[in-house]
């Protein structure tokens, strides 16, 4: 199925109560927990802080605009420069705040669809659809917002 990322915003400030809500329910302070615990032990400069709500709209050009939907992406630090750790090649790299993000929003909704799955929750699809869609707009041709370089550090890390 071929889908179109044709726009990523930042939540307004007036939304970003209802945002995670929307898409998690009663789920939103598990998703925040886990988001943040894994940034303190990934990102070194990590000590807490104001994460940006993006919302970024998937529209398939075969399906009713009706049938469009919407990922959430949450961000720290979006241009500054963090230190990422990279456990598996024991290694830490400096990337702009944005791509540890991604980087950690990815590793969070596939963990995230593990821990519900084990509860026999219906988030388990939720997290894992999230997964997908957050996974192929980072990695779409279309998507220009990375260099190769940050491409495959993402990929390093949840490797």
């Amino acid at each position: 199925m071929s889908k179109d990322y044709t726009s990523i915003h930042k939540v307004s400030d007036e939304n970003r109560l209802d945002f995670l809500p929307f898409y998690f329910g009663y789920h939103t302070q598990v998703v925040e927990n886990m988001l943040f615990n894994i940034a303190q032990e990934f990102i070194e400069e990590y000590e807490k802080g104001y994460w940006d709500f993006f919302k970024i709209d998937i529209i398939d050009p075969k399906l009713p605009s009706s049938e469009a939907k919407s990922i959430p992406l949450l961000v720290w630090q979006e241009e500054q420069e963090v230190t990422l750790l990279l456990v598996n090649y024991q290694k830490e790299v400096v990337v702009r705040g944005l791509v540890a993000s991604v980087a950690l929003n990815l590793m969070v909704f596939s963990h995230l669809a593990s821990y519900f799955y084990e509860k026999n929750e219906k988030m388990t699809d939720v997290c894992t659809n999230i997964y997908h869609d957050l996974n192929q707009w980072v990695f779409s041709e279309e998507n220009t917002l990375f260099t190769k370089e940050e491409l495959t550090t993402i990929n390093n890390f949840i490797d």
